[in-house]
């Protein structure tokens, strides 16, 4: 099965593809700046041939978190 991982340069990014890769599936690993989530056209580009798309990203400014809101 082919996956691709959203945020795989993240820590659930990294233990979800080592452990999908440990099980003999095909992983496509994808993170900033390849890709951005809040693009629609590259997320569309990036899944294509997937089998199963993850998306483990995650927004990691905590502290700017309130005054980025839209983010």
């Amino acid at each position: 099965m082919r996956w691709l991982v959203a945020g795989a340069n993240g820590m659930l990014g990294q233990d979800l593809c080592h452990t999908l890769e440990a099980a003999g599936h095909e992983v496509t690993r994808r993170d900033l700046p390849d890709l951005d989530i809040l693009q629609p056209a590259m997320c569309d580009e990036q899944a294509a041939g997937a089998d199963v798309v993850v998306n483990a990203a995650a927004y990691t400014a905590v502290d700017q978190a309130e005054s980025e809101e839209g983010l």
